[in-house]
């Protein structure tokens, strides 16, 4: 939790001129992909057939594989690794990818990495090809619940990591709860009637959405679900030191799947829920992803397609209404040819402005210095 205050504070310290009226929790949803994972497949030496089937399922397009955000790459041990990817890899790894696991001739083996930040450790998991396919890496019943309640009005999800103490994880669930009900009676989400993305025509008052409304739910996540193992170990090894502590953690996850500093045991607490809730639903101070606090889950999820257009959600998702509720959806109208005269980024006059001010600020106190030290000397 201590980043995830740290983070906030840098945020609050950077350029007004980063800043926009979409609340955090929407802005991660419509505008930040998700980060990539890689999974690392290596063997030795050439594999045989069914082994290369297999391989395939992770990407196959009859798969959700294929919609995981992950990247996969292969590397035969018994060549010399010329990628220069993987090059770099080994350099921040410190070792070579053959001192990674002991792969027999002819076999195969999966390690899966977070995605590459100074927050986050290098391997997430890693097993045989086997262990892998049935492991449920990009996917599990969890995931696949939170992505559903995000993509159909949820402002962010409570996930529940319980310790196995019955008592614990009812206590910090019942906290979770009635605090969620009270922000939901009691926050108030209206934007000015200018809201819009940086960058973007003010949206006319016909074509405006229902005001987003404050919407919050809990998933709790049984020590012993066999179907979680990977989910939960994606959570917790990045913070080894809560995972050793034997209570309940509650992760706030929101946007694409993208997971904040988990609250422990005695810190979930409403004032610490209401400090969560304050940053997800606030104005999106910054609008680039990494300087913002979390990182990704691995998630088998078409964010693009479910958010973006409008579509129906596959593998048993419901159709996606945006973050309010509408009986259709109308076919977006292509959008309009870019003028000559319009600036190249969305953001770029906003941030010349900011820019321009901080140069004024920083002239004006060099003056403001020059002339106490002249006071002073006379």
């Amino acid at each position: 939790m201590l980043r995830f205050v740290l983070a906030l504070l840098l945020i609050g310290s950077s350029f007004s001129a980063c800043a926009c009226s979409t609340p955090v929790f929407r802005y991660a949803l419509e505008r930040w992909d998700s980060d990539p994972y890689l999974l690392l497949i290596l063997h030795r030496g050439p594999l045989n057939e069914a082994k290369q089937e297999a391989i395939k399922k992770f990407t196959a397009g009859d798969s959700s594989a294929m919609f995981a955000n992950w990247m996969l790459m292969q590397q035969d041990l018994e060549q010399p690794v010329t990628d220069l990817f993987l090059k770099d890899l080994e350099g921040a790894l410190e070792k070579p990818l053959a001192k990674l696991a002991d792969v027999a001739a002819g076999d195969a083996h999966a390690v899966l990495m977070y995605p590459r930040s100074p927050m986050l450790p290098l391997i997430a998991w890693q097993g045989t090809l086997d262990e892998a396919l049935q492991a449920g890496l990009h996917e599990s019943p969890m995931r696949r619940e939170s992505a559903r309640r995000l993509l159909t009005g949820d402002s962010f999800v409570m996930l529940l990591l319980e310790s196995g103490n019955a008592e614990r994880d009812d206590a910090a669930a019942k906290v979770i709860e009635r605090q969620f009900k009270h922000l939901e009676e009691t926050t108030d989400l209206s934007v000015p009637d200018e809201e819009h993305f940086p960058g973007e025509e003010p949206i006319e008052a016909a074509e405006k959405p229902e005001p987003l409304k404050l919407k919050l739910s809990l998933l709790r996540v049984r020590a012993d679900d066999a179907n979680e193992t990977v989910f939960r170990a994606l959570l917790l090894q990045p913070f080894p030191a809560a995972a050793k502590q034997g209570q309940p953690l509650a992760f706030p996850l929101f946007g694409r799947g993208r997971v904040l500093d988990p609250l422990v045991g005695e810190e979930i607490q409403p004032e610490l829920l209401n400090s969560v809730a304050a940053f997800l639903t606030g104005a999106c101070s910054c609008e680039i992803k990494e300087q913002n606090p979390g990182f990704d889950m691995l998630m088998a999820v078409e964010w693009e397609r479910l958010v973006t257009d409008r579509h129906a959600v596959d593998h048993a998702l419901p159709p996606l209404v945006g973050l309010t509720a509408a009986p259709a959806v109308a076919e977006a109208p292509a959008a309009p040819e870019a003028s000559a005269a319009e600036p190249d980024e969305p953001g770029s006059s906003r941030l010349w402005v900011g820019v321009g001010g901080g140069l004024a600020v920083l002239v004006l106190a060099v003056l403001l210095l020059s002339v106490l030290s002249r006071a002073k000397r006379a």
